[in-house]
């Protein structure tokens, strides 16, 4: 009798332990492959983020962002077995995160000051179980083939009043040794003003100048994009970063663009899976992987 009753609840424990295994990519470690994603503050950014993330972000971990309650720390989203969010220190990318605290919701702006957080040597990571942030096959840096987490990082916005780190020289901003893609973000509606045009000129010149798995990638995300706009923007966006990169004096085919407009407030469902899965297409090709690595239970059998 009494061994009837355990008995559920023995197998579903069974039942949990065996699905946290096999849905987990275990032995994963840190990577040193990064995406940075920049912009002028109020340009997008964290909606994208928020975007591309969907319903995998418990809502008290979900990132924020305005003038009042932005943190001033890069947010480094990656793959985790669960949910979870972790004020990190971290300098660089190619450094071992040293976990200071789990944190229960998003931080705003006064709690990182109080604390005396430096954005140069801490950070914000948000774990996910998403495939997309697992490179199954490694990173194509560090030795061997084991699976490592790839990062993409959400960098403070320029123009947002107190935030040194992003008022910093582009190439101390794009700052990855070990580069995927450079994700810019700008509204359709500062598409062509005085300090994106300067900003983006700072960045293609830095993007140049460094690392990248392959060619130079820029992934350019315009927002703020009615869909009967898109075409004539995007042509203008391509213009705009043709001519910059060829009065930098630079070779057109040493760079890689791809410029995909949104306008989030009218997508359907459907249009925002096909984004997310254009979206994850466009940074994982250098790779030579699709979208989605395929579910570990793959490697596993």
């Amino acid at each position: 009798m009494n061994a009837s009753k355990t008995q559920p609840g023995t197998l579903h424990e069974a039942m949990a332990a065996f699905a946290s295994q096999m849905t987990g990519w275990h032995g994963i470690c840190d990577g040193s492959l990064t995406a940075r994603i920049v912009g002028e503050f109020s340009a997008g950014k964290t909606r994208l983020v928020n975007e591309l993330l969907g319903d995998m972000v418990p809502q008290a971990l979900k990132p924020i962002s305005s003038r009042e309650v932005q943190t001033r720390l890069p947010l480094e989203v990656t793959y985790g077995a669960q949910a979870a969010l972790h004020l990190v220190e971290r300098e660089c990318d190619t450094d071992q995160a040293t976990v200071v605290k789990a944190l229960a919701h998003f931080p705003q702006r006064g709690e990182i000051l109080a604390a005396d957080y430096a954005p140069q040597r801490f950070r914000l990571r948000l774990s996910l179980p998403m495939q997309q942030l697992v490179l199954p096959e490694g990173d194509g840096y560090m030795e061997g083939n084991a699976p490592k987490r790839l990062f993409l990082i959400d960098m403070p916005g320029w123009n947002s009043s107190e935030d040194t780190l992003a008022e910093q020289p582009a190439e101390l901003m794009l700052a990855g040794d070990n580069n995927l893609a450079l994700v810019y973000v700008v509204s359709a509606m500062r598409l062509e003003s005085s300090v994106n045009r300067q900003r983006l000129h700072d960045f293609l010149e830095a993007l140049n100048d460094a690392y990248f798995l392959g060619q130079s990638q820029l992934l350019m995300v315009m927002t703020h994009c009615p869909e009967e706009d898109q075409q004539r923007l995007r042509a203008l966006a391509a213009c705009l970063v043709s001519d910059i990169w060829t009065k930098l004096g630079l070779d057109p085919d040493e760079l890689e663009l791809t410029v995909l407009c949104v306008e989030f407030d009218s997508m359907d469902a459907l249009q925002l899976q096909a984004f997310r899965a254009r979206f994850w297409q466009c940074l994982l090709a250098p790779l030579g992987q699709v979208a989605d690595p395929g579910h570990p239970w793959q490697s596993r059998m």
